[in-house]
């Protein structure tokens, strides 16, 4: 949790049978209007109970390999939105070229922080050099 906030999350909880009132006390009288489902399964449910009336929920991925699993009267009392993302759609990769530029220019302004976590060389050269490599050993050892 401290990583996330470290990196910019105003908020961030951790999945258990009370995560929607600890988020409504964290925000206060502030309105929760978006949620970002990647596990699904009952986490589903318990995102749309943390939502505000007239919020979304965008399901992009299903880690738990279960079926979302929301109270309907989540979404028709609320009422909720729930929509799906799937970046390689052909609507979600027409807005993928500017959405990157403008995310490569927070990066270099300093607004975004991205954290590094190793400098890899790229595949082909690690190919490379192990045929280079071979064809040493074979050079210098026959």
């Amino acid at each position: 949790m401290t990583e996330l906030k470290a990196i910019g999350g105003d908020i961030v909880v951790v999945d258990s049978p009370d995560v929607s009132k600890g988020s409504q006390a964290a925000v206060g009288q502030a309105e929760l209007r978006l949620a970002l489902d990647g596990v699904s399964g009952p986490a589903s449910g318990v995102l749309a109970a943390t939502l505000s009336p007239h919020g979304t929920l965008v399901s992009y991925a299903a880690m738990s390999l279960s079926p979302m699993s929301i109270s309907p009267l989540e979404v028709i009392f609320k009422p909720l939105t729930v929509r799906g993302f799937w970046l390689g759609h052909p609507e979600s990769a027409a807005k993928s070229a500017p959405a990157v530029k403008q995310a490569a220019e927070m990066i270099a302004s300093g607004r975004v922080h991205v954290p590094v976590a190793a400098n890899l060389r790229p595949l082909v050269h690690q190919k490379k050099q192990s045929r280079m490599r071979n064809a040493a050993e074979r050079f210098f050892w026959r």
